[in-house]
C-alpha cells in the first residue's frame, strides 16, 4: 500500500488483550489471562507516539486489525490516528469532513477490505431532533490508498460506538429507546449496510424498557449479548456469517453467580474467550463509585 503503515507478518500476530494506563499501553498475551496462576498477569508496555494537542486521557480504541490499532482522541471533534505499535509508526488521519461536528449520536469502525488490501474507517454523525431514532446518520468513509474521506449514502438509522470486525464487516446494534432488537453491518468490500436480526430472547421483551445489548468476535464469529429480565447475562454466537438462523445461546449467567450485592446494578462486557469456554468478563459495579470496574473469569462447566 502506498502512503500506509506497513503491517506485521499475519502470521506472527498472536490474539493479545491491549490496556491503557494513565499515561501508557500495555499488552497482555491473552493465554496468560485463563493460567491458573494467582501471581500478576505479565505485560508489556508498547511504544506510543507524542504529539502535541492530542490528550492521552482523552484516547478511545476503535478498533484493530492486522496489528494496525484505530485510536480516537476527544468525542465532538475527533481526531483519529492509525498506529502501528510493532513498527512504532503513526499517522493522524484529516478531520472527517461531517456537515455538523457537535455529534449527536456517533459512531466509528475501523476495518480491512481484503480485496483491496486497504484499511478502512468509517464516522457516522445522527442528525435528528429526538433521541427516539428521528433522524438520519451523515456518514464518511476514509481509505488508506486514497488517503482522504468520501461520504457515503445516508443510512435512516441510529448506530453508536464502535464496529465490531468480522469476516470482512463492522457490525452494530441498533440504538433505539426501547430494544435493540437488530444488527446493522457494513460490507467492507461493498462499502454498503446490510441489516441482521438480533437472536430471539426467551422473554418478552417488549415489557421492559431497556435491554443493554453489544456485539463482538468470537472465534471469528460474530456473537451478540445482553443484560436482560432478571439481570442475567446471556450471549449468542453466529454460526454461520449472515445466516439469521445460526444464532444460537451459548453462555446464560444467573445475577447470583457474581460475587456482588444483588441489589447493586451491573453492566457485563465479555472481554476474551479461552478454547475450553472460559470467559473473561468485565462487569461494572454502578454502585461502588471508587473502582467501578473488575475482572471475572466465568466457566460454564461449572457455573
Amino acid at each position: 500500500m502506498s502512503d500506509a503503515l506497513s503491517t506485521p507478518a499475519r502470521t506472527q500476530l498472536r490474539v493479545s488483550v491491549l490496556v491503557k494506563e494513565i499515561s501508557t499501553f500495555r499488552s497482555i498475551d491473552s493465554e496468560a489471562l485463563f493460567k491458573d496462576d494467582d501471581g500478576p498477569v505479565p505485560s508489556k508496555e508498547l511504544y506510543f507516539p507524542v504529539i502535541d494537542r492530542l490528550k492521552f486521557a482523552d484516547i478511545r480504541i476503535v478498533g484493530s486489525c492486522n496489528g494496525l490499532i484505530c485510536l480516537l482522541f476527544g468525542w465532538c471533534i475527533p481526531v483519529i490516528m492509525l498506529w502501528n505499535p510493532c513498527t512504532r509508526e503513526s499517522k493522524v488521519l484529516p478531520k472527517p469532513p461531517l456537515e455538523d461536528h457537535s455529534l449527536f449520536c456517533p459512531f466509528f469502525g475501523f476495518g480491512y477490505d481484503s480485496t483491496t488490501d486497504d484499511y478502512k474507517v468509517i464516522v457516522g454523525n445522527f442528525r435528528g431532533i429526538s433521541r427516539i431514532g428521528s433522524g438520519y446518520e451523515d456518514i464518511v468513509l476514509y481509505t488508506v490508498i486514497t488517503g482522504s474521506w468520501r461520504k457515503l449514502q445516508r443510512l435512516n438509522h441510529k448506530l453508536f460506538g464502535y464496529g465490531c470486525l468480522v469476516n470482512g464487516a463492522l457490525h452494530w446494534v441498533w440504538l433505539l429507546l426501547v430494544i435493540a432488537n437488530k444488527l446493522m453491518s457494513f460490507d467492507l468490500t461493498e462499502d454498503k449496510f446490510h441489516e441482521i436480526a438480533y437472536p430471539y430472547y426467551p422473554i418478552p421483551i417488549g415489557k421492559y424498557r431497556y435491554l443493554i445489548a453489544s456485539e463482538g468476535k468470537f472465534r471469528n464469529s460474530l456473537f451478540s449479548y445482553s443484560r436482560g429480565p432478571g439481570l442475567e447475562f446471556n450471549m449468542w454466537v453466529m454460526k454461520e456469517a449472515g445466516v439469521e438462523k445460526s444464532w444460537n445461546e451459548v453462555i446464560k449467567i444467573q445475577r447470583e453467580v457474581l460475587p456482588v450485592p444483588a441489589d447493586h446494578d451491573l453492566l457485563w462486557s465479555p472481554l476474551c474467550i479461552s478454547n475450553d469456554g472460559v470467559t473473561l468478563i468485565i462487569v461494572r459495579d454502578a454502585a461502588a463509585y471508587d473502582d467501578p470496574w473488575f475482572l471475572t473469569l466465568y466457566n460454564p462447566k461449572e457455573n
